[in-house]
């Protein structure tokens, strides 16, 4: 027999999880497109601002390379006019001021641009001073300060005589300046006397036009001087302790902004391509999810009709099983009603044959019982007759059909008995 699962006792399917295309699908795109529209405007800033910093600490370390090649240079210049027998003996040997004022202040001042020209001697007080021509009377360690008179204290304590020079920066009308010292030495032995050293200090002051200068020499745009401290582009300036000097401001190259400028329009056309495929994927799962909900809607229909049909199948079933349990019970009475009409039947129908096979019997035994009378009297007529006289042989044969008829009847007495008592034990 096909057992049908009864669905009554089955779980209840789990309930149907709502789909919000606004917060399964719209959202969760957006929120894609947005992180990497984010993450490569962020890496395209980053990347290019990098740069853009690389870009700056180059330039930082130009300008730092200018300086000192412009130091470099100043210690050489220093060797023209210091390490010069002329120079040895107007200044070193002999002292001779009109000599310095017509020589020295205007040809560095004129030809090399110096701003200032100091002679200064061993115990570091300035014999002569110089501001382009004109002459001034402040000594050289108070308009240059500490940072030449450290220089000056390192040039005393070097080697009588010997060439020695330096060079530093230090800070100078309000700006930062490129100073130099050198021993005044003879450019050969000849002259060379065991006098006291006398110095020659010379200093350039980074205005504009010297600023400008460098710039140009090693490719620096709009370098200045930057006393408010506004620009993107700018360096400190510090001596040799480390002392803060100024600040030097200039037109920064951009590398980095200029490739930003050129890959943003891409970017954003990217992005919108991006947004455009978004806005395709969405109209497509916009569908889709409309016919999956239409699909899985009928499918739920389909379940409700089948969970239906299955409890309209369970229904029939527990009415069949009622049904039959019912028919069994009826055609159990039935069968014992038919049994027990059956036994009262057959025990009438025994009775009923049991009487006439009794009857019968009677019957048998009644007309056996006539027979043996009758079979009696004929044998005693014959005896009789026997007895007359008539020969014998005829007497003797008659008396032996006598025996036999009595003999016969005897036999058919024992047998009928024999069936009368069978017939009343059945």
């Amino acid at each position: 027999m096909l057992a049908i699962p009864d669905q009554s006792a089955a779980a209840a399917p789990p309930p149907r999880a709502h789909v919000s295309f606004r917060k399964h699908f719209l959202l969760p795109l957006v929120a894609l497109v947005g992180t990497l529209a984010i993450i490569l405007g962020s890496s395209l800033y980053w990347f290019t601002a990098q740069q853009d910093e690389m870009q700056l600490a180059a330039e930082c370390e130009l300008i730092q390379s200018a300086l000192n090649s412009r130091q470099a240079s100043l210690r050489r210049n220093l060797g023209d006019y210091a390490v010069w027998n002329e120079a040895y003996k107007r200044l070193a040997l002999d002292f001779d001021r009109e000599w310095a004022i017509e020589n020295i202040a205007p040809y560095l001042s004129k030809v090399q641009h110096y701003d200032y020209a100091f002679v200064v001697d061993g115990q570091g007080q300035t014999l002569i001073g110089s501001r382009g021509n004109s002459q001034v009377t402040v000594p050289a360690e108070a308009v240059l300060g500490r940072p030449f008179t450290l220089a000056l204290r390192q040039l005393r304590a070097g080697v009588a005589g010997s060439d020695r020079r330096v060079s530093g920066l230090t800070k100078a009308d309000g700006r930062p300046t490129l100073f130099g010292a050198a021993a005044i030495v003879p450019s050969d032995d000849v002259l060379r006397r065991p006098v006291a050293d006398r110095y020659l200090v010379v200093a350039r002051v980074l205005d504009a036009p010297t600023l400008a200068e460098v710039g140009e020499e090693f490719g620096i745009e709009a370098l200045h001087h930057d006393e408010q401290e506004v620009e993107r582009a700018q360096m400190d300036v510090t001596d040799a302790s480390g002392r803060r000097l100024g600040v030097l401001g200039w037109e920064a190259d951009e590398p980095g902004t200029e490739l930003r400028g050129k890959l943003l329009p891409w970017l954003l056309l990217m992005l919108v391509l991006m947004t455009g495929v978004a806005g395709t994927v969405l109209r497509h799962g916009r569908k889709a999810l409309v016919d999956i909900t239409a699909e899985r809607d009928r499918a739920e229909r389909e379940r409700a009709t089948a969970e239906a049909a299955l409890e309209d199948l369970a229904s029939a079933r527990r009415k069949i099983v009622e049904d039959s349990a019912e028919f069994r019970s009826t055609l159990q009475r039935t069968v014992k009603a038919v049994e027990h009409k059956h036994d009262k039947l057959l025990e009438k129908t025994l009775e009923q044959r049991r009487g006439e096979l009794v009857e019968l019997a009677q019957t048998y035994q009644r007309v056996l019982g006539l027979v043996y009378d009758t079979l009696n009297e004929a044998a005693e007529a014959l005896s009789d007759v026997a007895r007359v006289p008539c020969g014998e042989a005829s007497g003797n044969q008659l008396l032996l059909s006598a025996g036999d008829l009595q003999e016969q009847a005897r036999y058919l007495e024992e047998e009928s008995r024999r069936f009368l008592a069978r017939l009343q034990a059945a």
